[in-house]
């Protein structure tokens, strides 16, 4: 957490081509910002930031091979700012994905490849 409340940002407005550089003091605290804004305000944007982290958390469970009900188990323990959910990835599906855009003579001889590390396997 800094110091001071104070956050030092850039910004390049694209249509005209003008950089700048800026400071906010957005408060030091969650406190110091409900004491400078106001709770409606502050708990506002906590919600619409959590509600994107939210909604990037799913996407990655869904990404990573989970169904709606298994994201919703995901959510149901996640919480804002700790860390990012790494959904487990099926291997099945992990595989699927990557030989989904092969030519059927790629897809043939990755078959015997992978029926052959199976064999080795058991």
């Amino acid at each position: 957490m800094p110091e001071s409340g104070v956050i030092r940002f850039g910004v390049h407005e694209t249509k005209k081509d003008i950089k700048g550089d800026f400071e906010y003091n957005f408060g030091i605290s969650a406190q110091d910002a409900i004491e400078k804004f106001g709770a409606d305000v502050v708990h506002n944007k906590f919600r619409q930031s959590a509600v994107i982290s939210a909604q990037t958390a799913a996407r990655r469970s869904l990404a990573a091979g989970k169904n709606i009900a298994e994201t919703q188990e995901i959510l149901n323990t996640w919480k804002p700012g700790i860390g990012a959910i790494r959904a487990k990835k099926d291997p099945v599906a992990a595989l699927a994905m990557a030989i989904s855009g092969l030519s059927p003579e790629e897809k043939a001889k990755k078959r015997v490849e992978l029926e052959a590390l199976l064999a080795e396997m058991d």
